[in-house]
């Protein structure tokens, strides 16, 4: 994704009749939130361009700064909300229609970003920058002709900037002027002979156009310049591959993974190099470790089921060829591999009926005319080429829904829950409070005071129960405190019964009985999370809860209701019914309850946090990003990492 620069803005507005401290509050705001951003600190910026906004909504400035961080921190959607604002303020602002026209090409919202950025060139002409972006939008539409152009343009005005002949050169490339790409590379690298980028694309020319030796020379000089880069590594890797150096290919794809431990395609192509040089140990591990990473991905039970039937480990090469073929059920493949191991294991019916299985979806693909998504692979399974696109790796896989909301509802912020905090050692934590907490602190010591707070573990794992003892056996609130310190330690079955305790002490105060319904769904969820038998992989994520933690969701959603309704505008009862919905998959109960509690306190971004999220895993991608961008905006810097995750391009 293109970073966008700080261009300059100076700060309008400022009118005689403003009071001097306005204006200085604004320019103070104004000036630091441009400094951050120009540090590339995105995130430290927002809270001081949102308070300029808050300050002066008519400052269009405010918004087209904000736009530029949210962009930057993958808030596309976000961005190109407060670039409508500037537009809406100031639509001649040439510099909003621009930025605007790249993020909706992030969006791949090509033709709209046609549009902007036809408007913003109509505002200045000659402008390079803007029309650079005409040209990636000409692209991006298959204009190849006219991206030409408009980069020639380009180049004639300013010829310096070698993303521009890199740019012509990959149009030239895909209408069949390999020479006049070659060239353009190399003016890249003559007007900036320390890019990287500019070797990289080289060195792909020359692999494609069979110079093996310059590709290796250029992509070598590529990791010189950017030694980070894991695609030149990767893409030296199959050149020094298919040039029958195996060791050096396997040293290149160790280092990407070094650099990213979970680049599935390095560790799959290392697979079959460790495979081809006889070490199989090496290359199940790599494949056992991306059942973990791409669980729905055929290719990996199928070469590993290939890898075990010549072990010898028949039983478990019929186990990855049906784990290949329930993924994927139409694998020809698969089917006839299993059919040869069922013959060996002497299951004579079965390897007759998997072969001819095969040979009938074989036909049935002859017949059609159509192409089997997996006829890279060849029946035999033996490794005969390493993948080199992410594509044809991908192609491979089905993530299902259940896979998705496994990776979205590991993200959920947590409950809202009452946690002890040490004042001496946290003095400036900021937390939630209300009528009944205040009614507990002022029972207890300076140094230990309660709080609620959706991060309660960060604060009261730190503290011991000894302590607790120490400081309050004699405190009326002794058994709240320490069942609180005792169930942030995962010690639930102790917590519950001080929580009895002190409910039966206090019966009226309602943050009680919150922490030990709470306590009983974490214990749920940590009983859930380890009882059980393993389930066979390809399950569906859904199966796995057992009857406890379902009968234990449910009875702490139905007392939680009831509390709602007995002390109703509670935003910090509605949270926790929506995040045990979670809990329980049911997202749509979740998101109704997280509406509540916005409705009652429109300020608690943890839960437009979690209600994005909620809609994403229910089909509703844009309200889902919506809120993820909300949450931002008030603080929740989990919501940049959400948004890149599942909204982006």
């Amino acid at each position: 994704m293109k970073k966008f620069l700080i261009i300059v803005v100076l700060l309008t507005g400022y009118q005689a009749i403003q009071p001097l401290f306005g204006q200085l509050n604004k320019a103070y705001f104004f000036y630091k939130g441009e400094e951050l951003l120009s540090q590339q600190k995105y995130t430290q910026a927002l809270p001081y361009l949102n308070t300029l906004i808050s300050i002066d909504s008519s400052l269009y400035e405010g918004w087209f700064l904000r736009g530029v961080a949210k962009y930057n921190l993958g808030d596309i959607q976000g961005a190109i909300s407060d670039f409508d604002r500037v537009i809406k303020v100031k639509p001649f602002f040439a510099d909003a229609h621009h930025y605007k026209a790249i993020a909706l090409t992030q969006l791949s919202q090509y033709k709209l970003a046609m549009q902007e950025i036809t408007i913003a060139i109509d505002l200045k002409p000659n402008a390079s920058d803007f029309l650079f972006t005409l040209g990636v939008a000409h692209y991006h539409l298959k204009e190849f002709q006219k991206a030409i152009e408009v980069f020639s343009k380009v180049i004639r005005l300013d010829n310096s900037n070698p993303d521009v002949w890199l740019n012509r050169g990959s149009a030239r490339l895909i209408t069949g002027d390999t020479i006049g790409a070659l060239s353009d590379y190399n003016m890249a690298i003559r007007v900036s002979p320390f890019y990287a980028n500019a070797y990289s694309r080289r060195g792909i020319l020359n692999a494609e156009i069979n110079k093996p030796n310059l590709a290796l020379a250029d992509l070598t000089k590529a990791i010189s310049l950017d030694s980070l880069s894991i695609d030149n590594y990767f893409n030296r890797a199959l050149i020094l591959y298919n040039q029958k150096q195996p060791t050096k290919a396997l040293a290149d794809l160790n280092r990407v993974l070094e650099i990213d431990p979970n680049y599935s395609l390095a560790l799959f192509n290392r697979a079959i190099i460790s495979y081809q040089i006889s070490n199989w140990e090496k290359s199940i591990d790599d494949l056992t470790r991306l059942t973990s990473l791409n669980p729905e991905n055929v290719l990996i039970y199928y070469y590993r089921g290939s890898i075990y039937y010549e072990k010898g480990q028949l039983q478990r090469a019929v186990n990855d060829y049906s784990t290949a073929i329930n993924i994927f059920p139409d694998f020809a493949n698969a089917y006839i591999n299993r059919a040869e191991v069922k013959l060996k294991l002497g299951d004579m019916p079965g390897s007759e009926k998997d072969y001819k299985k095969g040979v009938e979806i074989q036909n049935k693909y002859k017949n059609t005319q159509s192409q089997n998504p997996l006829s890279m692979i060849d029946s035999s399974g033996k490794f005969s080429r390493l993948i080199s696109l992410e594509r044809d790796f991908n192609t491979a896989s089905r993530l299902s829904l259940e896979t998705n909301r496994f990776k979205v509802s590991s993200a959920f912020l947590p409950m809202l829950n009452l946690c002890l905090i040490n004042y001496e050692k946290n003095p400036k934590t900021k937390t939630y409070t209300n009528p009944w907490l205040d009614s507990i602190n002022q029972h207890l010591p300076a140094t230990y005071k309660l709080a609620l707070s959706t991060e309660p573990d960060n604060y009261t794992k730190h503290i011991s129960v000894f302590t607790i003892d120490s400081a309050l056996s004699s405190n009326p609130y002794y058994s709240l405190v320490k069942g609180i310190v005792l169930s942030s330690n995962g010690k639930f079955a102790q917590a519950n019964e001080e929580f009895t305790k002190a409910t039966n002490k206090h019966p009226q105060n309602p943050l009680i009985r919150l922490s030990k319904i709470i306590s009983n769904t974490d214990m749920a969820r940590y009983i859930e999370s380890f009882g059980g038998e393993i389930k066979p992989l390809g399950i569906r994520q859904s199966e796995t809860k057992n009857e406890t933690s379902i009968i234990a969701y449910s009875e702490a959603i139905e007392e939680l209701t009831v509390m709602s309704k007995s002390i109703p505008d509670s935003p910090y009862i509605t949270y926790n019914i929506a995040n045990i919905n979670i809990l329980a998959n049911n997202f749509s109960e979740a998101i109704t309850w997280y509406s509540k509690t916005i409705a009652v306190d429109p300020t608690f971004a943890s839960t437009y946090y979690n209600r994005g999220l909620a809609l994403l895993l229910s089909g509703s991608k844009n309200q889902g990003c919506i809120d993820l961008s909300t949450a931002g905006e008030m603080g929740i810097s989990q919501s940049y990492e959400a948004l890149q995750r599942f909204c982006g391009n």
